[in-house]
């Protein structure tokens, strides 16, 4: 038990000073809505709440988050899905910032019941996507996305550990 403790408290120190090195920065999500409601108000608001939170759960494993000027990402992006798509482009934005990672993602809502968080990883550097994540947010609610987006950020960590 007692090894247990010291060999978990190594990993997470040895995870932090990892991640202390490391920037990344959180671009806004896009929503992807395939539901009849369309242009619903609250689904904008909870798409919305997902790069502010991401960026949260990020912080609190020890990395340090950089922030995207909403022009800089507006002009880099030409419509809807590019930056999904355009790897490169991103990454040159990354470069602007001056980060080593740039999460791109979207809210992919194919139901009532659910929804997907989707996020890729850009290593700015090597300008190409190194992980594709998802992750399930059951149910409609603004508390079904809180719940999913630490295990989201742990999948990132991990890809950026590895």
């Amino acid at each position: 038990m007692k090894s247990n403790i010291i060999g978990l408290s190594i990993l997470l120190i040895a995870t932090l000073t990892y991640a202390f090195d490391k920037t990344i920065s959180v671009l806004d999500f896009e929503l992807t809505d395939t539901t009849i409601k369309i242009n619903d108000v609250q689904e904008k608001i909870r798409t919305q709440s997902i790069q502010p939170l991401l960026a949260q759960a990020l912080t609190k494993l020890g990395y340090k988050i950089i922030p995207v000027d909403h022009q800089l990402q507006n002009k880099a992006n030409q419509g809807v899905g590019y930056l999904q798509s355009h790897p490169d482009v991103v990454a040159e934005l990354g470069r602007k910032i001056g980060v080593d990672y740039v999460i791109v993602g979207r809210l992919h809502k194919p139901s009532y019941l659910f929804a997907y968080i989707i996020a890729r990883v850009i290593d700015v550097k090597q300008t190409k996507l190194i992980a594709r994540h998802v992750v399930e947010a059951k149910g409609r609610s603004m508390q079904a996305t809180q719940k999913s987006i630490p295990n989201l950020a742990m999948k990132i960590v991990q890809t950026i550990q590895n």
